[in-house]
Order: structure tokens, then sequence, then C-alpha cells
């Protein structure tokens, strides 16, 4: 009995790419492979087969009526394969999570307790992308993001994780009062920090207090809550926080907060997923230990 044996994959590969590109020049760049290369798969494979498969031109190649029996033949195969392989990716991307969050929230609230969510969901992997640029669904390869702002984004579904509070806070080195016994005039006598992309915090705090005096000019700024935050940390000034993100640093008794008159706005930050599709599973999961540490959060404010 003759036994019987496919011809080598790389002849039927360069085949099938050169039957549907009509070009060796085309299936060499595709491969990465020299054109020489390519017409010696070719030539192995009309070899192995006995027939000829292509008629070699000026503008590419074209297929012989027997060679066009043969890609009919073998055509379903390969499709097949890229089928395959096809669903095998996308189910290794059902366990990747791409998120794209905001870096002070990323930094100060998110980064900290992945490990809890690694007890959580095991089998889920986390992807962060820090763009601050407005999320589109149908463009970014994003899962869901993690943005701020006053809510009412164009095609997505929102959920309010944690609502804007402000205040001023600073190093125990600069004000060393009980808390909340500052007044205005105390903090006119320190330095004042500003992050830029939160402008008008500072505003809209002293406005809070019913005055409209102005601040003086910032004595730093910088490009970031984040930088902000540990520029008064180091006791280079006053930063205006966000409260809800810096618990962590009251605790440990790296900041104070010299006023404790909170400013809560109407903005927040907020979970976005895509409003055009259902969420897969891994957001779902994501979405649910999101309520879960947050509920987490709020039973621990109210025991103190």
């Amino acid at each position: 009995m003759t036994s019987k044996r496919l011809p080598p994959i790389s002849t039927l590969q360069a085949f099938d790419l050169a039957a549907r590109l009509g070009s060796f020049t085309r299936v060499a760049q595709r491969l990465g492979l020299s054109q020489s290369a390519v017409t010696r798969q070719v030539a192995l494979l009309e070899e192995d087969i006995g027939v000829k498969l292509f008629e070699r031109g000026r503008r590419g190649v074209t297929l012989t009526p027997e060679g066009q029996l043969y890609r009919d033949e073998i055509a379903p195969a390969f499709e097949q394969l890229e089928a395959a392989a096809s669903r095998m990716r996308d189910h290794g991307a059902e366990d990747l999570l791409r998120l794209r969050v905001y870096t002070t929230f990323a930094m100060q609230w998110l980064i900290p307790r992945l490990h809890a969510f690694k007890l959580w969901a095991p089998t889920i992997r986390v992807s962060i992308n820090t763009d601050v640029a407005p999320i589109d669904f149908d463009r970014a390869a994003i899962d869901a993001a993690i943005q701020f702002g006053p809510g009412d984004r164009a095609g997505a579904v929102e959920e309010v994780l944690i609502a804007d509070e402000i205040e001023p806070v600073c190093s125990p080195k600069l004000f060393t009062g009980p808390e909340g016994t500052a007044d205005l005039d105390a903090l006119l006598r320190l330095p004042v920090l500003h992050a830029r992309y939160r402008r008008n915090d500072w505003l809209d705090w002293v406005i809070a207090q019913g005055t409209t005096e102005m601040l003086p000019a910032a004595q730093l700024e910088l490009p970031s809550s984040i930088l902000a935050y540990k520029a008064a940390e180091c006791g280079l000034g006053i930063a205006m926080g966000q409260i809800p993100l810096l618990q962590a640093e009251f605790a440990q008794g790296l900041l104070v907060r010299p006023f404790q008159r909170p400013l809560r706005r109407s903005m927040a930050y907020y979970l976005l997923t895509s409003s055009r599709r259902d969420p897969p599973l891994r957001v779902r999961t994501f979405r649910a230990w999101l309520r879960h540490e947050l509920k987490s959060d709020s039973g621990r404010q109210k025991t103190k």
C-alpha cells in the first residue's frame, strides 16, 4: 500500500497566497521571504503533485485550469485553519481586560487594589492605558474606561464610581494645628500648588467658602494631580486634594486637611462601557468587583 502524505505546508501556503494575490512579489512581502524563495516553493509543489499551477506573465501570475481546480479543493481547508486560529486568538483575549484609566485614579485607587482583583478573578489579566483622550469604543481597542467629568458621554453607558469631593491638603510639616481649624488667611500664607489639568479647583473651592478673593498665583504648577500631591507631602505647599482618593495618605499621616470643609461638585469618576454592545464576561466581572470594593470603602468610612 502506497503511503499518503501532504505536500510541505510552506509550499501550500505559498500557493494559496499566490492564488489570492496574483503575484509572487506580493507573497514574498507578506511572508518576509525573497521572490526567488517563493518561486522555489511553488516549483516544489508543482513537482510534488505533477501539474503546472501558474502561468507567469508580466503583471504577475494566474492559475492554470489545473491550478484553479487544485485551489478549489484546498481553499476550504485553509479557511478552516484561519477560522480556528481566529477563534483561538479570541479565546486568548477572553481573559485580557483592556482598560483606559486616568492616571490619578489608577495610581491612587486602582493599582493599590489590583491584588484584590487578582484574588477575585484569578484568570483575568489586566492591561491599563492612561490616555486622557475621550473614549470612542468604536475605534479604540478598549473594553472599559474610568474617566472623570460631568457625565453624559456619547456612545457610552456610565456608572458613577466616586463623586468629586475636593479641599486643600498639605503636609503636617506646614500645618501643625488641629484639622478643621484653619482659615483663609492661613491658607493664603502657604505656597499654593496647582495641577495643570484641574485649573478651576482652587477658585471653585474658595468661592464655595463665601468669598471672591482671588488666590495668589501658583508658586508651583505641576502637570498632574499625582505630582501636586507628592509635592504637598514633601512640604512644598498646599494642594487641592481629591479627598476620596487620598484616604491612604490621611491614614498614614502624610497629608492633613487643615479646613475639613470639602466641596462636592456635580462631577465624578465614571466607569464607561460601550452602549452599542453587551459587555463581555471580563468586563462584567470587573464591574462587580468595583462595586464590591466601593461598598467596602464606604463601610470603612462610616465606621471611622
